[in-house]
C-alpha cells in the first residue's frame, strides 16, 4: 500500500496528459491546404504582421484546439496552425507517424503559409517532440524553440523505474478508445522519443515552459524531466504560477508573456 500515494499521482497525471478539452467552434472559413504526398493538410494563419509563430498541438488535438492560444499571439505575430495527419481536415496516413513523416507534412504546411524566414516553433506535449524532431532535421527554418510542457523522450523508462506498476502507461483498452487519429500518434509515441534521442539537439535559441508543479509520484517525475529538459538544451525555464498541463489555456496571459518576451529577443 506504500505506492499508493505514487500510483494514484500517476495516473491522473497521465489522464491528465490525454485528457483533451473541447476546443470552441468557430468558423473554418479561414483554412488552406498544402499538400504532401499527395494529400492535404488542413492550415490556418492568424494575424497579419510580425514573426511568424507555428503552433503544434498535443495528442488528440489539432487546428481548432490551437484557435485559442493563436488569437492571444496574433497580437504581435502571424500564427499558423495545422492539423496532424488524421485530425480534423487532414488525411490520413497509414501505419505509424514518425519524425520524417511530421517533419515533410511541417515542410509543406510552412512552405504553403508563405513562411520563407525562420519560424518561432512551440510544441505542446506530444507536440513538443514533434518540434523538437523538426528543429533538429530544419535549424535553417527555426528562429527559436518553445517546449510548452513537452513530453520528455525518456519519461517512460524513467516512469518505470520511478514508479514499478501498470501506471506508467494507460491500459490498452483505454488506447482503444481514443479517436483513430490520436491512438495512432499515441501508438507512435515510442518512434517519436527514439527519434527525439536519435537525433542533435537544436542549437538555438529555445525556452522551456512547464505546468505548476504538484506533489509526488508522477507530478514530481515530471517536473525533474522538465528541468533536464532546460539543461539539454542549455535552455530558460519557466514554470506556471497555476494550473496543469494545458499552461497555454490554465494559465493563457502569462503563457503569452512569456512567449512574446522570448520571441522579442530573437532575430526574426
Amino acid at each position: 500500500m506504500a505506492r499508493l500515494p505514487n500510483t494514484l499521482a500517476a495516473l491522473g497525471l497521465t489522464l491528465s496528459v490525454l485528457a483533451v478539452p473541447p476546443a470552441q467552434a468557430r468558423p473554418r472559413d479561414d483554412v488552406r491546404f498544402a499538400q504532401v504526398d499527395g494529400r492535404k493538410v488542413a492550415y490556418a494563419v492568424i494575424g497579419r504582421e510580425g514573426p511568424a509563430i507555428v503552433f503544434v498541438a498535443g495528442l488528440g488535438e489539432g487546428l481548432d484546439a490551437s484557435r485559442e492560444v493563436a488569437w492571444r499571439l496574433a497580437a504581435h505575430a502571424r500564427v499558423i496552425v495545422y492539423d496532424r495527419a488524421g485530425y480534423g481536415d487532414s488525411a490520413a496516413v497509414p501505419g505509424l507517424k514518425d519524425g520524417a513523416q511530421t517533419t515533410a507534412e511541417l515542410d509543406a504546411v510552412l512552405d504553403a503559409a508563405g513562411a520563407r524566414g525562420p519560424v518561432v516553433l512551440i510544441g505542446h506535449s506530444i507536440g513538443g517532440q514533434i518540434a523538437e524532431i523538426y528543429a533538429a532535421a530544419r535549424p535553417e527554418r527555426v528562429a527559436g524553440l518553445v517546449l510548452d510542457d513537452d513530453r520528455a523522450a525518456d519519461l517512460a523508462e524513467r516512469c518505470r523505474l520511478k514508479l514499478p506498476g501498470p501506471m506508467c502507461k494507460p491500459p490498452s483498452l483505454m488506447a482503444t478508445l481514443f479517436p483513430p487519429p490520436m491512438r495512432q500518434e499515441f501508438e507512435s509515441a515510442e518512434r517519436f522519443a527514439a527519434d527525439v534521442k536519435a537525433a542533435a539537439p537544436y542549437a538555438g535559441p529555445v525556452l522551456v515552459i512547464s505546468r505548476h508543479p504538484g506533489a509526488g509520484g508522477f507530478e514530481d517525475l515530471w517536473a525533474d524531466t522538465q528541468a533536464d529538459l532546460a539543461r539539454r538544451y542549455g535552455a530558460a525555464h519557466a514554470v506556471a504560477p497555476r494550473g496543469g498541463h494545458y499552461v497555454h489555456k490554465d494559465a493563457a496571459a502569462w503563457f503569452a508573456q512569456q512567449v512574446e518576451t522570448f520571441v522579442g529577443k530573437l532575430e526574426v
